[in-house]
C-alpha cells in the first residue's frame, strides 16, 4: 500500500498539478467580454454612418434650397438693375429732346405757379 502511495505521488509529479479548468474559464469569460465590446463598438459605428448620412441628406437639402433661393435673388437683382440702367439712359434722352431742361416750350426747371405769374406779367405788359 504504501508502493501505491509512492507511486501516486511520483505520477503526479510526472504530470504536473492537472487541468487548470479555473483559468480556462477565465480566459474564455475574457474572450466573451471583448467579443461583446467588439460587437457593441461595431453597432455604434453603423449607428454613427447612419446619423452622419441622414445629416448630410438633410444638409444638402438646404443648401440646395439656398443656393436655389440665391440664384433667384441674384437674378432679378441684375433684371433690376438692367431695367434701372435702360430707365436711366431714357430719362436722360428725354432732357436733350427740347434741348436742356425744355421740353419743347416748356420750362421743367421753374415750378408751374412762376411760370404762369411770368405768363400773366408778359400777356398783361403785352396787352
Amino acid at each position: 500500500m504504501s508502493v501505491a502511495r509512492f507511486a501516486g505521488a511520483e505520477m503526479e509529479k510526472m504530470l504536473g498539478h492537472g487541468v487548470d479548468f479555473g483559468s480556462i474559464g477565465q480566459k474564455r469569460a475574457m474572450l466573451e467580454g471583448k467579443e461583446a465590446v467588439a460587437g457593441i463598438e461595431a453597432d455604434s459605428y453603423i449607428q454613427r454612418a447612419g446619423i452622419q448620412a441622414e445629416a448630410d441628406v438633410e444638409s444638402a437639402k438646404l443648401t440646395g434650397a439656398a443656393q436655389s433661393k440665391l440664384a433667384g435673388a441674384q437674378a432679378q437683382g441684375s433684371m433690376f438693375s438692367s431695367l434701372g440702367s435702360s430707365l436711366g439712359g431714357a430719362l436722360g434722352g428725354l432732357g436733350k429732346l427740347g434741348g436742356g431742361t425744355n421740353i419743347g416750350n416748356m420750362d421743367v426747371t421753374t415750378p408751374a405757379w412762376k411760370q404762369g405769374t411770368s405768363d400773366f406779367k408778359s400777356f398783361a405788359l403785352n396787352s
